[in-house]
This record gives structure tokens, C-alpha cells and sequence, in this order.
């Protein structure tokens, strides 16, 4: 998305808004996967807090054992897609 940015900045010869318009994609982008971050954290913070659940750290690795799991399937199956589009 951001090249696409720029790239259309520069094809409408205003270089100088494409560069701006990718700072601006790069600082909202970091805003919100930190603003991610900190939810969850405060959201694991929460869930140790209720009663019942295991203190001894099976939810933690379970949940990024799926979490892992469902990123490299998704990449799997992006690469998959593209490998498909672009073949002769």
C-alpha cells in the first residue's frame, strides 16, 4: 500500500506528498499494532486475574502455538495464491 502511494504521488508529480502520505502510513501503522500490543498485554494481565484459570502457563503457550500456527497457514496460503497467479 505504500509504494502504491508514492508511486502515485510521483505519477501525479508530487513526490514530496508521496514521501509524506508513506511517513504517515509507517506512524499509523505503528501506532496500531503498538496500541495490539498493549491490549494484550493488559488483556493476559486480566485473564491470569480470574479464578479458574491454570497458573502454570498452558494457555499462554497454547494460544501462541495456534497463533503461529494460523500466521504460517495464512503465509502458506498467500504464497500459494500468488505462486499460482504469476505462473506462465
Amino acid at each position: 500500500s505504500a509504494i502504491l502511494l508514492l508511486l502515485a504521488a510521483v505519477a501525479a508529480g508530487q513526490p514530496e506528498l508521496g514521501v509524506l502520505l508513506v511517513v504517515a502510513f509507517g506512524v499509523g501503522m505503528a501506532g496500531v499494532l503498538g496500541g495490539i500490543g498493549l491490549l494484550l498485554v493488559g488483556a493476559r494481565g486480566a485473564l491470569e486475574r480470574l479464578p479458574g484459570v491454570a497458573r502454570d502457563g498452558r494457555l499462554g503457550v497454547a494460544t501462541s502455538f495456534v497463533a503461529a500456527t494460523m500466521v504460517l497457514g495464512l503465509g502458506l496460503i498467500l504464497t500459494t495464491q500468488s505462486l499460482v497467479a504469476f505462473a506462465p
